[in-house]
């Protein structure tokens, strides 16, 4: 469009001075004097003028963090094991932007951050023995010893379906860490 512009003016004024021509074709078609004045110089010297390629990639939030800082969010999502609590994003996005330590983040920035750092939002499955309290561990092994003491017995035996008697009480997906393979790497890892 510049180039075209610049044939014609050329073709009605051609004694018209460089800043007047600038100035003018800048009036006529909207665009700034600078980008007139590089096209025209480009076109000067190779006869031909190529589109402008310039692609800007914005950083995203996970490349400015350092490692210190997704260290800091691994070990709050481990902290809620490590307190028998169930990890979920409301919960985490609590606790990360109270840390003066960490960023403030937005409940969709958190969630990315945390896909990127090989975190899984995956639905729990329902043998979370290890995230129990020890007294519910300690109720069920008393239940299952006095259950054997009553089949020694030949006592009747009556069972009571409370499968969903408390159905949601609790989350149904939780976050999981897939970098971490075992108990023994979280420990080593000090997390």
């Amino acid at each position: 469009m510049i180039i075209n512009l610049y044939k014609d003016l050329m073709e009605r004024d051609p004694k018209i001075k460089y800043i007047d021509m600038i100035d003018t074709l800048s009036k006529s078609s909207g665009i700034g004097q600078s980008t007139i004045k590089k096209t025209l110089a480009e076109y000067r010297q190779t006869g031909i003028v190529k589109s402008p390629t310039k692609i800007r990639s914005k950083k995203q939030l996970f490349d400015k963090l350092d490692d210190i800082e997704l260290q800091g969010l691994r070990q709050k999502v481990h902290s809620f094991w490590l307190k028998g609590e169930l990890p979920t994003i409301d919960k985490i996005l609590k606790v990360v932007n109270d840390d003066s330590q960490l960023g403030n983040y937005s409940r969709t920035s958190l969630y990315r951050v945390l896909l990127k750092m090989q975190f899984t939002y995956i639905k729990r499955k329902r043998h979370s023995v290890l995230s129990e309290r020890e007294d519910l561990i300690i109720w069920r092994r008393n239940y299952l010893h006095d259950l054997r003491k009553f089949r020694s017995q030949g006592r009747t035996i009556y069972y009571l379906d409370e499968t969903w008697v408390n159905a949601g009480d609790c989350s149904d997906t939780v976050w999981h860490d897939a970098t971490i393979k075992s108990k023994h790497d979280a420990f080593n890892l000090c997390l």
